[in-house]
Parts: structure tokens; C-alpha cells; sequence
């Protein structure tokens, strides 16, 4: 499974041109109103990555969100599990969990 997760980043960043710049201030790491969908593999790799069970990542680190549906009614959406912010992954200006961070 450890092979599996170095792959997918790996792959992940070859096809991937965006990296943070040495200024930024994590904006995303720690802004709520940005909502970081993640799904069951992410957690997966989150898990694999920080040594912590899925469940107890589940219950202290996500949260149950709803991304309404552009130009339809409100209650139109998608129920999606986003990571909570300011994300406790974050140290300092690293990401304690890279090679499993979420794709999104």
C-alpha cells in the first residue's frame, strides 16, 4: 500500500506544475472559507502517511461539507468530506503529510 501512495504522488507531481513559493502563507492550509474536498483514498494516504487511523483522522481532522451546484437552487448539491481548517497537517510552513496530502 506504502508503494502505492509514493506512486500516486510521485505521479502527482510530475504532472503538476504548481508548487508553493517560499513566501506563501499557507492561504489554503488555513483560510475556512476555502474548502479542501478530500476523498476516501486521500484519507487513506493521509493515514498512511501520519501513522494515524482513518477513523480518528475522520473525526478530528474532516468535516461533512455541501457544495451547491452552480446556477441551480441552493439545496442542489454535492455532500463532500473536506479537510477542517487551519489544517493540523500544517508545520509551520511544511506539510507534515506531502506525500499523502489530498489531491485537490
Amino acid at each position: 500500500m506504502e508503494s502505492y501512495f509514493t506512486e500516486r504522488s510521485n505521479l502527482f507531481n510530475e504532472g503538476w506544475e504548481f508548487s508553493c513559493p517560499g513566501s506563501c502563507e499557507r492561504y489554503g492550509c488555513k483560510e475556512p472559507n476555502l474548502h479542501v474536498s478530500i476523498s476516501l483514498v486521500d484519507l487513506a494516504a493521509i493515514s498512511l502517511t501520519s501513522g494515524q487511523k482513518i477513523l480518528d483522522l475522520f473525526e478530528k481532522d474532516c468535516k461533512v461539507g455541501f457544495d451547491p451546484f452552480e446556477g441551480q437552487e441552493p439545496w442542489l448539491g454535492r455532500v463532500s468530506i473536506e479537510l477542517k481548517k487551519t489544517c493540523s497537517f500544517l508545520d509551520g510552513k511544511e506539510c507534515s503529510v506531502y506525500l499523502g496530502r489530498p489531491m485537490a
